[in-house]
């Protein structure tokens, strides 16, 4: 499993059990893989091991689904990238909308920014 990304019109992919076992971690580890370097605008290995950190732009060596990811307590919250799929970012669940316009619902159960469920909704609620 790994993350099919097009960078500069060439496809990279990368291999989860090649970079889980250059820092020494089994398989089935999920973590992240990459920061945004915001000065210069690349992805770099992250500076804090493979823990989510909040409000930066990250990869993951996740399978799309982000159930084995868990922000830190403050940015409890998983803000998938609009655009690209293996990229998200936590977040305080008041940042759901600022952080992906099309899942501005904070699900507090699966700790995930989602989108409304009912099509038309200016505002979401789990009541």
């Amino acid at each position: 499993v790994g993350c099919r990304e097009e960078v500069d019109g060439d496809h990279v992919e990368d291999d989860k059990e090649t970079m889980l076992a250059a820092v020494g971690l089994p398989a089935d580890f999920c973590g992240v893989s990459s920061t945004l370097d915001d000065d210069t605008g690349e992805f770099r290995p992250p500076p804090t091991g493979l823990q989510p950190v909040c409000n930066a732009q990250m990869t993951t060596n996740c399978s799309v689904s982000y159930s084995g990811m868990r922000c830190p307590s403050e940015c409890s919250y998983i803000a998938p990238n609009p655009h690209f799929v293996c990229v998200f970012q936590c977040v305080p669940a008041d940042q759901c909308a600022s952080a992906n316009v099309n899942r501005p619902f904070a699900d507090p159960v699966a700790r995930l920014c989602t989108g409304c469920q009912v099509r038309g909704c200016l505002v979401c609620s789990s009541g």
